[in-house]
């Protein structure tokens, strides 16, 4: 069966691995999901990090930093591939 494109992938779903497959990110370029995952995680490690200071300076930053920062794209287009890869029967459990 051949299986058609995707929205949010950028080729073909790696069947194997599929956070090994590619993902478009709007206004950013192309990574692969395990890679993106990566990134969102280190993210929002850094602000939670910065939030525990309490200090009202870091809390400006975080505001500034979650304004002009490529983490909701990421967010938003990994979680589209997320739902794309659900869309094969194999991978449904995991994805949805």
């Amino acid at each position: 069966m051949k299986m058609k494109q995707l929205e949010h992938i950028y080729g073909k779903v790696d069947q194997t691995d599929p956070l090994e497959s590619e993902v478009l990110i709007q206004g950013f370029g192309r990574m692969k999901m395990s890679s993106i995952q990566k990134d969102i995680s280190a993210m929002l490690g850094e602000l939670h990090e910065m939030s525990k200071s309490n200090d009202p300076y870091d809390f400006r930053t975080i505001q500034s930093y979650l304004k002009r920062s490529t983490l909701n794209a990421k967010l938003n287009a990994l979680i589209d591939a997320y739902d794309d890869v659900a869309k094969n029967t194999k991978f449904r459990t995991k994805f949805k």
